[in-house]
Order: structure tokens, then sequence, then C-alpha cells
């Protein structure tokens, strides 16, 4: 069964691109569409990052959020094992801006094949 994103992730993430945070976050930026969940369980743990990081309340919960409807989405897939993938701290350390821009690219995959 495919992992289902909707448009609240993407919102969220939309959201989350207005504030500043000052780190650096591994960054899949070129998604190969058979390694989408290894690099969105990625994503996911550098959310956690975020959510560790921030005080701010409105970011914290908008993390939550997103992490929440992820983890449902991918809830299906969590023990697919794909190979041939980047493992997280493989990945090129991006500001928060090009991270979330890659984010919302991911989610959009997941979208548009599903």
């Amino acid at each position: 069964m495919k992992p289902r994103f909707d448009g609240k992730v993407v919102r969220n993430a939309h959201w989350l691109q207005s504030i500043h945070i000052d780190a650096t976050l591994y960054t899949e930026s070129d998604v190969h569409p058979n390694c989408k969940i290894t690099a969105m369980k990625c994503f996911l743990l550098e959310l956690r990052v975020i959510l560790h990081e921030s005080r701010n309340v409105d970011i914290r919960e908008t993390v939550t959020n997103v992490i929440f409807l992820a983890n449902s989405s991918l809830s299906t897939n969590g023990n697919v094992t794909e190979s041939g993938c980047k493992e997280c701290e493989e990945l090129e350390e991006k500001n928060i801006a090009e991270f979330l821009q890659s984010f919302v690219h991911i989610v959009q995959m997941f979208i548009n094949t599903s």
C-alpha cells in the first residue's frame, strides 16, 4: 500500500519556511523515486532536530503536526527497506529554507504518485 499524503503537510511546511532557525540539516535534494520512503524518514529525523532546538510554541506545534501527519502517511510502509539509498548522515547539510523546500518537493512526489 502506498503512503498517502495530503495538502496539510505541504501547508504546514510552507508556513515553516517563513521562520528563521539557525541550523543546518541533512537534506536530500535529489530524491530518487526508489528512495522516497528512506528520504522521508531522514526528513522526519531532521524535523525532530527543529523540534528539539526551537523554543517557539507555534513552531513546535507546527513541526509536531507535520511529523504526525507524515508518520501517519508512512505507517503502512514503515518497515519497507529500499536498497541503494543514502544514509541520512551522508546527505548534504543545508539551511532551514533549503531543507523545507526539499521536504515540500518530496511530499509532492508522494502526493503525485498516490
